[in-house]
């Protein structure tokens, strides 16, 4: 079946007048209803075969390189959460040490440090201890870890330092040692300007392409 080149009418595929308006047609000008029907079905084919791999394929790219971004967007964050708590905790002690007030206070609970602290086992003399002690006959809480050589158990003394303006903030003697806290101090400066410097890179572009 094919049709007329002039007036678009069905004829048989053997004629080369048109019936309706006698026009002369030329051999193979057209191709046949099925000829087209066969090409369009082979395009449409090789169109659902490919072109949904290739659009898999973009968006699978696309969405790895988003995750590896999100991931990435988040460590920075965490650097510069962690090395603020250790500023925070270094001004801490730093600030006991210079101007906090030196006593004693009443060992209420100690227990043994199972901790490893980037080591294969515990320290055997370190302990996490409870506390208490009185300023102005008001009693005062608090915590700490430290080095004890011959062990701490309870109702055994311990120095420790606090804030006169704030007894509620206090550590033990051990965990206020200046040159400790100076270090601690630079470790968590350097943490957090790293971690701005890589969550805000300069004259860098991301990109992706896809071929």
């Amino acid at each position: 079946m094919k049709f007329c080149w002039n007036c678009g009418i069905k004829m048989g595929g053997d004629a080369n007048f048109c019936p309706e308006c006698g026009a002369q047609q030329e051999s193979n000008q057209y191709p046949s209803s099925s000829q087209m029907q066969y090409e369009y079905q082979s395009v449409h084919q090789m169109e659902e075969q490919y072109q949904p791999a290739n659009q898999r394929g973009h968006l699978d790219d696309y969405k790895e390189y988003k995750d590896s971004k999100r991931k990435k967007s988040k460590k920075p964050i965490f650097i510069f959460l962690v090395g603020l708590l250790l500023i925070a905790i270094s001004i801490n002690n730093l600030a006991l040490n210079v101007i906090g007030r030196e006593t004693t206070a009443r060992v209420e609970s100690a227990v043994r440090d199972t901790r490893t602290y980037g080591s294969n086992l515990p320290e055997p003399n370190r302990y996490q201890i409870i506390y208490s002690f009185y300023v102005n006959g008001e009693k005062y809480t608090g915590s700490g870890t430290g080095d004890f050589i011959y062990g701490i158990r309870s109702d055994q003394t311990v120095r420790i330092r606090y804030l006169p303006m704030y007894p509620r903030i206090n550590g033990t003697v051990q965990e206020t040692n200046i040159i400790g806290n100076i270090i601690l101090f630079f470790l968590g400066w350097i943490l957090m300007v790293g971690s701005i410097k890589k969550r805000i890179p300069i004259g860098r572009k991301h990109e992706i392409v896809f071929k």
